[in-house]
């Protein structure tokens, strides 16, 4: 499972956080109960999975989402509530109802009064109260905030500690949870502020690593992973995904290796190097967890390279506490099977337990020609033929939108 790719001195994972009461005057330093973590032995794991979509979720519907003069999207992000769909373009934001109806396009990139950079690295949607919170890049006192009732943004919130949080969530009705950037001189792993912008608790980030040739160290960055009932944490170059619990990060999922790595790791990447991904947001009763191994690199300039990486995915089943590796990837929908030396796309996971599937109108109207379809969703062969009479392959994508099954 070896693939070759251009990378670059510094090679960030992505990653994530969720829900737990907070003392804030709490301790900020654990007591590691080590009877709550689970191990996955990455090396000598024998047991293999060949997943399908129709495997984790179900309550399937398609929308397609409507194409007007004002609506052509080419989106990298959906959000889907009960109340709307949102689609992050490359140009903007659109705002649809639950149907697909096009309702507004509700946010520009620009430098006006009422639009954003573009170069935002995170948002939070909070169905409660249909806010939109966006980090712009731009923008590293606050936080934008956005109402999507009454398509306008609204008083911003002052960011506590200042910079490029990355992610960052809405911890209950008055606290905001984040990570503050790894650049600045002492920082926090996870902290929590006010919507008023004042300090509450923080959790300092002690994870080091090397920079480069160079003795010198600086912090790993952090990541936040949103899920149903938890806040976990992990970091750039390490194995462990942890729980925000009673102002603590206790290991939860510890990834094992035959080779440990150095006390502080060095950012740049040699021979038997490795990267974790955990998931930004947490499914309720899964996790797919991506580790990438480096068996080969070469060089080319003193910040980028080639190399041969041994890619593995792994599910584990939080009912059971049992993993296995996952052999291929298939979309029961559309037919088409992934595997992990070219990479597997899985659905988009939201914090409100719903998954997200973007088919072009192309492969649609493929489905509906041939007809063939996985047994699992064969009830939704006749939508497919019905929704394919209207479809034209300019039009927007058809989203297929699920639910997350509660147990595997």
């Amino acid at each position: 499972m070896k693939i070759k790719y251009l990378i670059p001195i510094l090679y960030l994972v992505a990653v994530y956080c969720c829900k737990n009461p907070v003392v804030p005057n709490a301790p900020n330093v654990p007591n590691i109960p080590t009877n709550e973590v689970h191990h996955i032995n990455v090396d000598s794991t024998q047991d293999y999975i060949d997943l399908k979509l129709s495997d984790i979720a179900d309550s399937f519907r398609l929308v397609k989402l409507e194409t007007s003069e004002k609506a052509i999207i080419s989106a990298r992000d959906y959000y889907v509530s009960d109340k709307y769909i949102i689609a992050f373009s490359q140009d903007g934001y659109y705002k649809f109802s639950s149907d697909g109806k096009f309702l507004s396009k509700i946010l520009s990139y620009g430098r006006g009064p009422d639009e954003i950079s573009g170069f935002f690295y995170a948002y939070y949607y909070d169905e409660k109260t249909d806010l939109i919170y966006l980090e712009d890049q731009s923008l590293n006192q606050k936080l934008l905030v956005f109402d999507l009732n009454q398509d306008k943004f609204v008083s911003p919130i002052k960011k506590a500690i200042e910079g490029s949080w990355g992610s960052f969530a809405i911890f209950n009705d008055t606290l905001i949870i984040a990570k503050s950037p790894s650049y600045i001189t002492n920082p926090y792993a996870l902290f929590i502020q006010t919507f008023d912008g004042k300090f509450v608790f923080g959790i300092p980030n002690v994870k080091k690593r090397l920079l480069g040739t160079s003795s010198n160290e600086t912090y790993q960055t952090s990541y936040i992973s949103i899920g149903k009932d938890d806040f976990r944490v992990s970091f750039e170059l390490d194995d462990t995904l942890f729980t925000f619990k009673n102002n603590q990060l206790i290991p939860y999922i510890s990834l094992d290796f035959r080779n440990p790595r150095e006390k502080i790791p060095n950012a740049r990447q040699q021979k038997g190097d490795r990267t974790i991904s955990f998931p930004k947001i947490e499914p309720s009763s899964f996790l797919i967890i991506g580790a990438s191994i480096i068996e080969n690199i070469t060089w080319v300039t003193a910040n980028a390279g080639t190399s041969e990486v041994n890619r593995k995915y792994f599910f584990f089943n939080k009912s059971n506490g049992k993993y296995s590796i996952i052999r291929s990837y298939e979309d029961d929908l559309s037919g088409v099977i992934q595997s992990p030396e070219d990479g597997i796309k899985f659905p988009a996971f939201l914090k409100n337990g719903k998954i997200v599937v973007v088919y072009q109108p192309t492969t649609i109207k493929k489905i509906a020609k041939t007809r063939q379809i996985n047994s699992a969703l064969t009830p939704m062969l006749k939508e497919i033929v019905d929704l394919n009479r209207n479809l034209q392959e300019t039009d927007n994508p058809v989203l297929l939108i699920g639910n997350v099954k509660e147990k595997i």
